[in-house]
């Protein structure tokens, strides 16, 4: 009898359990579109910018949009540094008409280690974000739409690890290739001391260089995403379009700083 008891309890408490974590999970299907550019300034100096717009559930709510910019220097072959700021607009899943979106400015540091394996291309990037998260205020008349009241500060600590491998290459330059990355986001408050994990992005995407400056990425994304409570979890499966462009004005820099030095000394 005390055996049937407890083989009911350890049941009823697998079906709770179950139960409680599909009622805290969310799943989506999402696309994101980006546009994102390299201006190389120098054999050391480039720029990095970006526009990121990002979709709920293929195209029914806005997920996110961002701006970014991000200066690198090349420390070696091997060693970048870099300093940026992202501002963005974020959007709740299934979000009600009366609230709106949070704007978020984050200011950043990062530094990347690369390493060559024949063709295969590995890159681990360390990014810290200095994080400002407008604070939305609901008000109880539900007549009445939320609104942005102050700002919180946070940081979070970001690891990447990414892979590149060309597939297909013509006249000795690359035409096609798999790339891909993994990444960690580990959530801390604004003493700089980790609290958990918030949450991690797997993907994996096939590039093609249309021209010697335009490139398009098709692939796909697996993030998941936890409140800082653990409370719910979003699962998004994503599918990832991004055209790029890089243009290369370091001759031009070289040549302008060259005069400008030459012409100062005379």
């Amino acid at each position: 009898m005390r055996s049937t008891r407890l083989h009911i309890f350890i049941l009823l408490f697998i079906t709770s359990t179950v139960l409680t974590a599909q009622m805290n999970e969310e799943n989506h299907f999402n696309t994101w579109w980006s546009l994102k550019v390299k201006t190389d300034l120098s054999d050391r100096f480039y720029i990095n910018s970006q526009i990121s717009l990002r979709r709920y559930d293929f195209l029914e709510s806005w997920q996110k949009i961002i701006l970014r910019a991000r200066g690198h220097y090349k420390i070696n072959d091997f060693i970048v540094a870099g300093l940026g700021y992202t501002y963005s607009r974020n959007f709740a899943a299934n979000q009600p008409d009366r609230y709106i979106s949070v704007p978020r400015s984050d200011i950043f540091t990062e530094f990347g280690f690369t390493n060559k394996f024949d063709d295969l291309k590995l890159v681990n990037r360390f990014r810290l974000e200095h994080r400002f998260t407008g604070i939305m205020t609901i008000p109880e008349d539900v007549t009445e739409d939320a609104f942005i009241e102050g700002t919180k500060f946070s940081n979070r600590l970001r690891y990447r690890m990414t892979f590149k491998h060309p597939i297909k290459k013509e006249e000795g330059k690359t035409k096609m290739y798999a790339a891909g990355f993994y990444e960690l986001f580990l959530r801390m408050n604004s003493k700089f001391q980790t609290q958990n994990i918030s949450g991690n992005v797997f993907k994996i995407v096939a590039g093609y260089n249309i021209t010697e400056i335009t490139t398009i990425e098709i692939g796909y994304r697996r993030q998941v995403k936890h409140k800082s409570d653990y409370s719910l979890t979003e699962k998004n499966s994503i599918a990832d379009i991004a055209l790029k462009y890089r243009f290369d004005f370091s001759h031009l820099v070289d040549d302008k700083l060259f005069h400008f030095f030459s012409d100062s000394t005379e």
